[in-house]
């Protein structure tokens, strides 16, 4: 099955998590202009816990364009509170799936997390709000951990599933297993993928996601981003088009300007 590409762009918050960069709220909002100029329609614009100023220009930003206005959020109530307080129009609910990270950083069982994402995602559906479920370090989640706690976010009400390559330790060929494997179990369901580039492929990365079935891939301008960034806007649109024959409906010009 042949899907179209919606990009969800990434830069307003994972590029502020790359060292030494930094942007105001009003080079936010400008970033926002420029993005839903070039056709973007969907952003990963920042995480309201880093403080008000983020708040702020969350706020500011919904509904300033065509772009839908996204929060991302670790998996606590507080935190999906301050997003729906921010007005967002959808907000990206950040749950560990791989048991290093859900036994070391959050110390929790497998059911315990399932309870808390299950609430979470309901919580997010009673506002009126897109949820996307982010599988962090779904690329060393063991796959039938990661599909169970798939289908449960998805029997939950979750809008959309986002498969993390967290520490960039997917190659083409391993990103192609994985994606492959959840589009077949969940063959109806809109599906991301979020890739960083700490073995430099991101982008490679992310384009053999969208052959497998991806449909919803994230990326940053010029792949601004944590450590060695993310896969890269532009390079993700151009291969999407012109190598795989999907429509993205990303200005290129405007893009490159």
């Amino acid at each position: 099955m042949r899907y179209r590409i919606q990009v969800i762009d990434c830069t307003l918050r994972e590029g502020e998590q790359a060292a030494g960069v930094w942007f105001s709220v009003q080079e936010k909002l400008e970033l926002v202009d420029a993005l839903a100029g070039a056709g973007v329609r969907f952003l990963d614009a920042g995480m309201p816990g880093i403080g008000p100023d983020e708040r702020a220009f969350l706020r500011a930003a919904v509904g300033r364009t065509e772009a839908k206005i996204g929060a991302s959020v670790r998996a606590r109530a507080d935190a999906v509170q301050l997003a729906l307080d921010c007005n967002v129009d959808e907000i990206f609910v950040i749950c560990p799936v791989s048991e290093l990270h859900r036994q070391k950083r959050l110390g929790l069982s497998e059911r315990a997390l399932e309870a808390r994402v299950t609430s979470l995602v309901e919580t997010i559906k009673e506002a009126g709000k897109v949820c996307n479920l982010v599988a962090e370090d779904a690329s060393r989640a063991q796959l039938p951990v990661l599909i169970h706690a798939l289908g449960r976010s998805l029997e939950a009400g979750a809008d959309r599933l986002l498969l993390c390559d967290t520490v960039g330790t997917w190659t083409p060929s391993l990103t192609t297993q994985t994606v492959t494997a959840v589009r077949a179990a969940f063959p109806t369901a809109d599906l991301g993928v979020h890739c960083h580039n700490d073995f430099g492929m991101a982008t490679a990365n992310t384009v053999a996601a969208i052959e497998a079935g991806c449909n919803f891939p994230t990326a940053t301008i010029n792949g601004v981003g944590e450590r060695a960034g993310n896969a890269s806007l532009i390079e993700v649109a151009l291969a999407a088009e012109r190598l795989l024959g999907r429509e993205t409906r990303v200005d290129h010009d405007t893009l490159r300007a």
